[in-house]
């Protein structure tokens, strides 16, 4: 009888261990699906991250040229308003300056136009290299899964 006892003891342990591993078992595929769901929302999250940035950039681009393409009409019209006005396509020396002063101003500001592109574009580069880094600090916050 003792040994009948021991070997229905040993299976009843051998039972409840076997359930102990299902359930070990169990949340070690959660904590896969987590892992993997985890990384799917991270990749997700850098790419409206730069998603986000990118049409930033590109409204700001887009103001520029609009700007810069008024700037150049209206610079256009105030010249061919000035070549009406003189008698016979003779400019004066202070309407000569003044069309030399416009013309000074436009190239100031295409200059600077392009100074700020190449600046968005210097932040472009910087919002790109800025993006290896986070996805190590992805990488780093998913392998913290691992201790568990």
């Amino acid at each position: 009888m003792n040994h009948q006892q021991r070997f229905t003891d040993l299976r009843f342990q051998l039972r409840s261990l076997q359930e102990e591993l299902r359930t070990y078992e169990g949340i070690g595929e959660n904590l896969e699906n987590l892992k993997r769901r985890l990384d799917e929302a991270v990749d997700e999250i850098k790419y409206l991250r730069n998603r986000k940035e990118t049409i930033l950039l590109e409204e700001t681009m887009k103001e520029i040229f609009l700007e810069r393409a008024a700037n150049f009409n209206q610079l256009a019209d105030e010249k061919t308003l000035l070549e009406l006005q003189l008698p016979d396509n003779e400019p004066s020396c202070d309407e000569l300056r003044k069309l030399r002063k416009d013309n000074d101003l436009l190239r100031a500001t295409v200059l600077e136009q392009n100074l700020h592109i190449q600046h968005l574009r210097e932040r472009l580069a910087i919002l790109t290299e800025r993006q290896a880094p986070d996805e190590q600090a992805g990488l780093s916050s998913v392998s913290g899964l691992d201790k568990f």
